[in-house]
C-alpha cells in the first residue's frame, strides 16, 4: 500500500462483509482478485468502519503505546482482555474490523 492511500479490505473481509449475515451495501469500487473492476465489491478499512458505527453502532478506536506498538479497542462485542499489539496503524485498524466482523456473524449464529 502507498503511503497516500486509505487501506482497502481484503477478498476474506469484502466476501464477509457483503454477506448476508453482515449485509454491508454501501456503494464502492469493486475488483476482482486480477485487480480488474468487476466483481466483489472492496471498501477501504476506514469506510467500513464507519458503517460498523453508522449502521451497526458498533464501534471502536486505535491507540497508540508509545515504544511497544498500535492496539485496538471497543466495547463488549470486541473480546480483548489484553490488547494485541500490531506494528502498524493500518494492522490495528484491519484487525478491528476483523474482530467487528466476527462479532456480527457470531451474533447471527447464536
Amino acid at each position: 500500500m502507498q503511503a497516500k492511500q486509505l487501506q482497502i479490505v481484503n477478498f476474506e473481509q469484502a466476501e464477509k462483509l457483503k454477506s448476508k449475515e453482515i449485509g454491508f451495501d454501501w456503494e464502492t469500487p469493486y475488483f476482482n482478485k486480477k485487480g480488474e473492476l468487476s466483481g466483489l465489491y472492496l471498501p477501504t478499512v476506514a469506510l467500513a468502519l464507519k458503517w460498523f458505527r453508522d449502521v451497526k453502532g458498533m464501534h471502536g478506536y486505535i491507540k497508540y503505546w508509545s515504544g511497544f506498538g498500535w492496539a485496538y479497542y471497543g466495547s463488549s462485542y470486541v473480546d480483548k482482555v489484553k490488547p494485541t499489539l500490531y506494528l502498524t496503524y493500518d494492522e490495528a485498524e484491519s484487525a478491528l474490523l476483523d474482530a467487528l466482523i466476527e462479532h456480527c456473524l457470531k451474533e447471527v449464529q447464536d
